[in-house]
Protein backbone atom coordinates (compact mmCIF):
# COMPACT_ATOMS: atom_id res chain seq x y z
CA UNK A 1 0.00 0.00 0.00
CA UNK A 2 0.98 3.43 -0.79
CA UNK A 3 0.54 5.02 2.62
CA UNK A 4 3.22 6.85 3.75
CA UNK A 5 4.79 8.62 1.39
CA UNK A 6 2.53 11.86 1.99
CA UNK A 7 4.14 12.16 5.76
CA UNK A 8 7.45 11.25 4.53
CA UNK A 9 7.67 13.62 1.59
CA UNK A 10 6.81 16.41 3.53
CA UNK A 11 8.78 15.96 6.29
CA UNK A 12 11.95 15.54 4.27
CA UNK A 13 10.71 18.69 1.64
CA UNK A 14 9.87 20.91 5.09
CA UNK A 15 13.26 22.83 4.72
CA UNK A 16 12.33 23.52 0.89
CA UNK A 17 12.38 26.84 0.29
CA UNK A 18 9.33 27.96 -1.82
CA UNK A 19 10.88 28.20 -5.30
CA UNK A 20 12.18 25.05 -4.95
CA UNK A 21 8.91 22.99 -3.87
CA UNK A 22 7.28 24.96 -7.00
CA UNK A 23 10.05 23.90 -9.21
CA UNK A 24 9.44 20.34 -8.30
CA UNK A 25 6.41 19.91 -8.47
CA UNK A 26 6.68 19.06 -4.74
CA UNK A 27 2.45 20.09 -4.23
CA UNK A 28 1.37 18.33 -6.97
CA UNK A 29 3.28 14.68 -5.73
CA UNK A 30 1.42 15.15 -2.15
CA UNK A 31 -1.68 15.43 -3.67
CA UNK A 32 -0.61 12.42 -5.80
CA UNK A 33 0.77 10.41 -3.27
CA UNK A 34 -2.30 11.23 -0.88
CA UNK A 35 -4.53 10.11 -3.68
CA UNK A 36 -3.05 6.99 -3.92
CA UNK A 37 -2.98 5.96 0.07
CA UNK A 38 -5.31 3.36 -0.65
CA UNK A 39 -4.00 1.62 -3.90
CA UNK A 40 -1.83 -1.17 -4.29
CA UNK A 41 1.12 -1.01 -7.07
CA UNK A 42 4.55 -2.32 -6.95
CA UNK A 43 5.82 -0.19 -9.44
CA UNK A 44 4.31 2.92 -8.32
CA UNK A 45 5.90 2.15 -4.58
CA UNK A 46 9.23 1.14 -6.21
CA UNK A 47 9.43 4.68 -8.28
CA UNK A 48 7.81 6.64 -5.45
CA UNK A 49 10.20 4.82 -2.97
CA UNK A 50 13.13 6.08 -5.49
CA UNK A 51 11.46 9.80 -5.63
CA UNK A 52 11.91 9.84 -1.58
CA UNK A 53 15.44 9.05 -2.08
CA UNK A 54 16.11 11.50 -4.20
CA UNK A 55 14.54 14.05 -2.70
CA UNK A 56 16.60 12.88 0.61
CA UNK A 57 19.51 13.71 -1.66
CA UNK A 58 18.41 16.90 -3.05
CA UNK A 59 17.81 17.88 0.93
CA UNK A 60 21.34 17.26 1.66
CA UNK A 61 22.80 19.39 -0.91
CA UNK A 62 22.55 17.56 -4.03
CA UNK A 63 21.94 20.55 -6.65
CA UNK A 64 22.51 18.02 -9.82
CA UNK A 65 19.75 15.50 -8.53
CA UNK A 66 16.81 18.04 -9.67
CA UNK A 67 16.52 16.91 -13.23
CA UNK A 68 16.97 13.31 -12.07
CA UNK A 69 13.66 13.64 -9.47
CA UNK A 70 11.78 14.96 -12.26
CA UNK A 71 12.44 12.58 -14.84
CA UNK A 72 11.16 9.79 -11.98
CA UNK A 73 8.54 11.95 -11.39
CA UNK A 74 7.18 12.09 -14.71
CA UNK A 75 7.57 8.43 -14.57
CA UNK A 76 5.48 8.34 -11.55
CA UNK A 77 3.04 10.44 -13.48
CA UNK A 78 2.71 8.07 -16.69
CA UNK A 79 2.58 4.80 -14.63
CA UNK A 80 -0.41 5.44 -12.24
CA UNK A 81 -2.51 7.50 -15.01
CA UNK A 82 -1.95 3.99 -17.60
CA UNK A 83 -2.55 2.24 -13.99
CA UNK A 84 -5.69 4.48 -12.24
CA UNK A 85 -6.48 6.40 -14.77
CA UNK A 86 -5.57 9.73 -12.61
CA UNK A 87 -4.66 12.87 -14.45
CA UNK A 88 -2.73 16.02 -13.14
CA UNK A 89 -4.89 19.19 -13.44
CA UNK A 90 -4.59 20.80 -17.10
CA UNK A 91 -2.81 17.84 -18.72
CA UNK A 92 -6.00 16.42 -20.31
CA UNK A 93 -6.40 19.90 -21.69
CA UNK A 94 -2.97 20.25 -22.72
CA UNK A 95 -3.20 16.79 -24.27
CA UNK A 96 -6.27 18.24 -26.68
CA UNK A 97 -4.81 21.49 -27.18
CA UNK A 98 -1.72 19.68 -28.54
CA UNK A 99 -4.23 17.56 -31.06
CA UNK A 100 -6.13 20.54 -32.04
CA UNK A 101 -2.96 22.44 -32.78
CA UNK A 102 -1.93 19.93 -34.97
CA UNK A 103 -5.27 19.59 -36.86
CA UNK A 104 -5.52 23.13 -36.85
CA UNK A 105 -2.12 23.29 -38.90
CA UNK A 106 -3.80 20.85 -41.34
CA UNK A 107 -7.15 22.82 -41.86
CA UNK A 108 -4.92 26.20 -42.15
CA UNK A 109 -2.60 24.36 -44.57
CA UNK A 110 -5.45 24.09 -46.98
CA UNK A 111 -7.20 27.28 -46.27
CA UNK A 112 -3.66 28.61 -47.44
CA UNK A 113 -4.19 27.54 -51.17
CA UNK A 114 -7.55 30.20 -50.90
CA UNK A 115 -5.40 33.24 -49.21
CA UNK A 116 -1.91 32.64 -47.48
CA UNK A 117 -2.82 33.70 -44.31
CA UNK A 118 -5.69 31.47 -43.52
CA UNK A 119 -3.06 29.23 -42.13
CA UNK A 120 -3.44 30.99 -38.78
CA UNK A 121 -7.23 30.82 -38.75
CA UNK A 122 -7.18 27.18 -39.17
CA UNK A 123 -3.91 27.32 -36.10
CA UNK A 124 -6.63 29.33 -33.94
CA UNK A 125 -9.63 27.36 -35.30
CA UNK A 126 -7.96 24.00 -33.95
CA UNK A 127 -6.87 25.40 -30.49
CA UNK A 128 -10.13 26.99 -29.81
CA UNK A 129 -12.07 23.40 -30.70
CA UNK A 130 -9.11 21.31 -28.59
CA UNK A 131 -9.32 23.70 -25.77
CA UNK A 132 -13.00 23.14 -25.69
CA UNK A 133 -13.17 19.10 -26.05
CA UNK A 134 -9.92 19.02 -23.33
CA UNK A 135 -12.09 21.75 -20.65
CA UNK A 136 -14.69 19.31 -21.44
CA UNK A 137 -12.98 16.26 -20.83
CA UNK A 138 -11.14 17.44 -17.99
CA UNK A 139 -14.12 18.33 -16.25
CA UNK A 140 -15.70 15.14 -16.80
CA UNK A 141 -12.43 13.29 -15.13
CA UNK A 142 -13.00 15.60 -12.32
CA UNK A 143 -16.67 14.70 -11.53
CA UNK A 144 -15.39 10.71 -11.33
CA UNK A 145 -12.69 11.86 -9.14
CA UNK A 146 -10.02 11.13 -11.38
CA UNK A 147 -7.59 14.61 -11.36
CA UNK A 148 -5.26 15.47 -8.51
CA UNK A 149 -4.45 19.11 -7.82
CA UNK A 150 -2.26 21.54 -6.72
CA UNK A 151 -4.58 22.36 -3.94
CA UNK A 152 -6.39 20.30 -1.78
CA UNK A 153 -9.75 22.08 0.05
CA UNK A 154 -11.16 25.32 0.24
CA UNK A 155 -14.40 25.42 1.88
CA UNK A 156 -17.10 27.71 2.70
CA UNK A 157 -20.32 27.58 4.99
CA UNK A 158 -22.75 30.52 5.80
CA UNK A 159 -25.21 29.99 8.44
CA UNK A 160 -27.58 32.65 8.26
CA UNK A 161 -30.20 32.29 11.55
CA UNK A 162 -33.43 34.34 11.29
CA UNK A 163 -35.24 33.58 14.53
CA UNK A 164 -36.04 36.11 17.12
CA UNK A 165 -32.80 37.01 17.11
CA UNK A 166 -30.87 38.03 14.20
CA UNK A 167 -27.67 36.35 14.23
CA UNK A 168 -25.44 35.97 11.40
CA UNK A 169 -22.29 33.04 11.41
CA UNK A 170 -19.91 32.43 8.58
CA UNK A 171 -17.12 29.62 8.96
CA UNK A 172 -14.43 29.84 6.74
CA UNK A 173 -12.30 26.76 6.77
CA UNK A 174 -9.26 27.01 4.44
CA UNK A 175 -6.47 24.47 3.79
CA UNK A 176 -2.80 24.37 3.03
CA UNK A 177 -0.76 22.01 1.26
CA UNK A 178 1.31 21.58 4.31
CA UNK A 179 -0.98 22.26 7.25
CA UNK A 180 -4.04 23.52 8.55
CA UNK A 181 -4.09 26.92 8.26
CA UNK A 182 -7.46 27.32 10.80
CA UNK A 183 -11.29 27.53 10.80
CA UNK A 184 -12.48 30.96 11.52
CA UNK A 185 -15.27 32.35 12.67
CA UNK A 186 -17.44 35.33 12.43
CA UNK A 187 -20.45 36.89 14.27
Amino acid sequence: MLLNYKNEILSITREFDEKTIKKLGIKSLVNLSEKLQDKENDDISTQMYELKEILNDISAGAISDKRKFRKAFSIVRKLVQDEFDYHQKDSIKEKYIGIGIAIGVAIGAGLSSIMASYIGVGIALGVAIGAGIGTQKEKEAFEAGKIYWLIKRLEFSVTIKTDSKKETMIKLRYHSLFEWKGDEFYE
